[in-house]
């Protein structure tokens, strides 16, 4: 699940209409994520993504539509995170031990320079809403999370609701990701978003919606509720 979120956050930078304070204070300020996707890059280490993305390479399992930002970061600019004082931010020994993710003008500089070397450069680049930029990471994220449910990698939605409350900052009061498609954006809307995404940006297996969230939407019922039911019938079975 976690890939979709930093494979579309390379993406979002690399379209142009926003930066990578940006992005993260979207994910912090109006989703309430404990950190923002650059910010929780950084943390993990870069060259970690890009070993794992070359792995994905040589299996032939990457997804059509991928940034090669960070790849360059690691490799050209060695900036591999904060535990070496540089990644996609800054950080300062002095400052809370080298823990305070501080803008980078040579990061900003690096991103035109990309933008431009692949002529993704506009005069008049559109600002990408704080609201689009949240849609755009939240909710493949969520719909990765159908797929596993739906191939039986996770046993039921609120495990993976756990996992991402207490693994990866994800906000509490927003009951886990897939309560909050459940109960926060709704169903419906989730498939109609993914959809529109999915026509927009080919290439992003991602943001193809996946069977049982289509299934759900058929039914009229939330994912949880589903699940709920599936269990009931599984027990009324053994009597």
């Amino acid at each position: 699940m976690i890939r979709t979120y930093t494979t579309e956050m390379q993406l979002l930078l690399e379209g142009g209409g926003c930066s990578v304070v940006s992005i993260d204070q979207a994910a912090i300020r109006n989703f309430g994520m404990a950190l923002g996707p650059f910010q929780m890059s950084d943390l993990a280490g870069n060259d970690i993504g890009y070993l794992i993305k070359q792995e994905l390479r040589q299996k032939g399992t990457l997804y059509e539509r991928e940034s090669d930002l960070g790849d360059e970061l690691v490799v050209k600019h060695k900036r591999a995170g904060m535990k070496v004082l540089k990644g996609w931010y800054n950080y300062d020994k002095r400052l809370a031990n080298g823990r305070v993710p501080l803008p980078s003008t040579e990061v900003d500089d690096y991103v035109k320079s990309y933008r431009a070397s692949r002529g993704l450069l506009s005069t008049s680049e559109k600002e990408v809403s704080a609201n689009a930029v949240v849609e755009r990471l939240i909710y493949p994220l969520i719909n990765e999370g159908f797929k596993i449910l739906e191939e039986n990698i996770a046993y039921n939605p609120s495990d993976i609701d756990i996992i991402y409350l207490y693994g990866y900052g994800f906000p509490a009061w927003r009951g886990g990701p897939m309560h909050f498609a459940d109960h926060g954006v709704g169903l419906p809307k989730l498939l109609k978003k993914l959809q529109e995404f999915n026509a927009k940006y080919p290439g992003s297996d991602y943001y193809t919606p996946s069977r049982l969230l289509k299934e759900c939407v058929a039914m009229g019922i939330g994912v949880q509720e589903y699940y709920d039911k599936k269990m009931r019938q599984k027990a009324k079975s053994k009597l």
